[in-house]
């Protein structure tokens, strides 16, 4: 599941793989009594469908982090920005935990909630009022710069 930054993304992929995998062996077992044109055809939905979940996220794993965060429109260099990076860089958030390899991340909010982040998004409040970065995006991004220094 290292690959994805969602895990329901991650279990309706999985789910319609396995039904593009399981219709061949029950046609073969005679379980399954569709004429061969329309059952090639349930598996190529199947398959296209998951092939259409796990594509974003082989498109996230791939693309360098500078350009996802070209797609905010902000000002790095902005003071509230700033201020953001530094409580990124000075530890004032709880990270729950953090998986370089998918880049994403869960953290402990203050009233004891948790936000799931990406480079792309951040389910904290701050990110859904400004579609900016916020400081857990700030911090997920470090530690996938630092992980890559090593």
């Amino acid at each position: 599941m290292f690959l994805f930054t969602s895990t329901k993304r991650f279990y309706i992929t999985l789910i319609c793989l396995i039904f593009a995998a399981v219709i061949p062996i029950q046609a073969a077992t005679g379980r399954f009594s569709y004429p061969p044109a329309e059952t090639a055809f349930m598996i190529i939905v199947y398959a296209a469908a998951g092939l259409a979940f796990v594509l974003p996220e082989i498109l996230y794993s791939m693309t360098p982090t500078e350009k996802l965060l070209k797609r905010y429109d902000v000002n790095k260099d902005a003071r509230p920005q700033i201020e953001r990076q530094a409580r990124a860089r000075n530890g004032e958030l709880t990270p729950r935990k953090i998986d370089v390899k998918s880049r994403c991340a869960t953290f402990t909010g203050k009233k004891g909630g948790s936000y799931r982040t990406t480079l792309k998004s951040c389910t904290c409040p701050d990110f859904k009022e400004r579609k900016a970065p916020c400081k857990h995006i700030y911090y997920l991004m470090d530690q996938i710069e630092r992980s890559s220094e090593n």
